[in-house]
């Protein structure tokens, strides 16, 4: 098994030397910016990638900024498996499908509203600050071996109208 277990939280002279969980005690801050436009009749329960990420980034924020499209209603954003295909043809398996973002309502023009931890059944205190895999309430109950990718999704109930334009600005902790 790969070793989970990061950089000394303690200098080298501290006694005892105390091993840190990755991400816990250091990191870096970084943003992923993923944009997307809904096409004329696309239909119902469309998926749109918007990045990877690794299983032990700590998810901070996600924004979204966009365009007023009124089938943009119960937009889900979650953690999917990248399954290794024939390029372009890959397929997706939902680990949690709306892990990170549950329900969310696109329809009118907004900018910057923040969405992580919000919907029906997210409790923002139960998955801010936590690793991706942690955050997956469906999720694995053993923590992944590191460097693990993930794909995050966003998935629509609705039937997008067409013309909307979205930017999503995910902010998370990373660990290496």
């Amino acid at each position: 098994m790969a070793n989970s277990l990061s950089q000394l939280m303690t200098d080298l002279r501290a006694i005892p030397t105390v091993l840190a969980n990755i991400g816990e005690d250091h990191g870096r801050v970084r943003v992923k910016v993923c944009r997307f436009s809904t096409l004329v009749a696309e239909a119902a329960g469309h998926q749109y990638r918007l990045c990877e990420m690794k299983a032990d980034d700590r998810p901070l924020s996600i924004k979204v900024w966009n365009s007023a499209d009124a089938g943009m209603t119960g937009v889900d954003i979650g953690i999917f498996t990248p399954e290794v295909g024939i390029v372009g043809t890959e397929t997706l398996t939902a680990i949690d499908i709306d892990g990170l973002v549950d329900g969310a309502t696109l329809s009118s023009a907004a900018a910057g509203v923040e969405h992580y931890g919000a919907g029906t059944n997210a409790v923002p205190e139960l998955v801010y600050g936590k690793s991706l895999w942690e955050a997956c309430i469906a999720g694995p109950s053993d923590r992944p071996i590191v460097g693990t990718l993930y794909e995050i999704v966003a998935s629509v109930a609705g039937n997008p109208a067409g013309g909307g334009d979205y930017s999503f600005l995910i902010t998370y902790l990373a660990g290496d």
